[in-house]
């Protein structure tokens, strides 16, 4: 609309990247009459594709055919329904995964030309685009993959560990099938909370995920159906408990005469389990793996005395049972 013009007769012309221009008073412009206290409709009119020279092989110049294959850029899987454009042309369909556009090309010959790339669609960014522009040349078929990245949304929540493992919620990794870790950046804090980033759901699309806690020292832990909002941010209803790795422990104790004692008992003092020697062994079942613990022996030696003796030890898994230090008593 063009507003505040003086009263009286107006011829109109037209340009547009890609059309032949329509010069003001040209046999394809209009006239408009601009009255007081009411506005005037200016004509619709029809304006023609840039018309093509003639190359350096001497064939005439046409458009060309751009194939583009339109991905999210977090999940790598083609965008559906999207409206793509290069320069003055658009595509709304797509086949396997390809837009198909015939792209009039502003110049002549065989040298590329740079149009635009655009692309919208629901649910997605058209600002993270990559690339946002494209070479073409007359009549020759260019294809480009195009990426683009969805709007985000947020997934919190907390995970709990016993309390002698506090310190391996460091190790714990959290996974979003289908999902980039680069893109979700998922943090776990050192008190257990966790944040990640997710594609949101949209009006016509709900996206629904698995998260996967990953760590060398606990049990695989998975909670599916996490349902992303729309946008900003929903915390899980619950906790993600996570239960440590066992390993088998087997040791020996001897008393500070060198003997096997004639009886005694073990205890892991941090977990408070406890097993009885026996032939101067004593064998524990799930250990968890990578803290560390203390062996607390008391035994009766050959003399009726009581002794005590105790090792630090970090279990690991090693393919078998691991085997703790001997423990002399003192």
């Amino acid at each position: 609309m063009i507003s505040n013009l003086p009263l009286g007769r107006y011829r109109i012309g037209y340009s547009a990247d890609g059309f032949l221009p329509i010069a003001a008073g040209s046999s394809s412009s209009v006239d408009v009459y601009v009255e007081s206290g009411r506005y005037s409709q200016a004509p619709s009119v029809i304006m023609e594709p840039t018309s093509y020279g003639t190359g350096s092989g001497g064939g005439s110049g046409g458009p060309a055919n751009l194939l583009v294959t339109l991905l999210d850029s977090a999940t790598g899987e083609p965008i559906p329904d999207a409206v793509v454009t290069a320069g003055v042309a658009s595509a709304t369909g797509y086949t396997n995964g390809v837009y198909s556009l015939m792209v009039p090309v502003p110049s002549s010959g065989s040298v590329p030309t740079n149009v635009g790339l655009g692309a919208q669609a629901a649910g997605y960014d058209p600002q993270s685009l990559t690339p946002r522009e494209v070479g073409i040349v007359p009549n020759q078929i260019v294809s480009v993959t195009a990426r683009m990245g969805p709007f985000p949304a947020g997934i919190s929540g907390q995970i709990r560990v016993a309390g002698a493992y506090q310190s391996l919620l460091s190790t714990v990794e959290v996974r979003v099938n289908g999902i980039s870790p680069s893109y979700t950046r998922a943090n776990v804090t050192a008190s257990g909370a966790f944040r990640l980033t997710v594609p949101a759901s949209t009006y016509g699309r709900t996206r629904v995920y698995t998260l996967t806690f990953i760590s060398p020292y606990f049990n695989l832990a998975v909670v599916s159906g996490v349902v992303a909002p729309l946008g900003g941010e929903i915390t899980l209803p619950g906790e993600v408990v996570l239960t440590p790795i066992g390993v088998d422990l087997l040791g020996s104790v001897y008393t500070s005469t060198g003997l096997v004692p004639s009886q005694g008992t073990v205890t892991i003092s941090e977990l408070g389990k406890q097993a009885v020697i026996v032939n101067g062994t004593y064998s524990f079942t799930g250990v968890p793996t990578g803290v560390r613990l203390t062996l607390q022996a008391v035994v009766v030696n050959s003399f009726g005395f009581v002794e005590t003796g105790s090792v630090s030890i970090v279990p690991t898994i090693n393919g078998g049972p691991f085997m703790a230090p001997t423990i002399i008593t003192r």
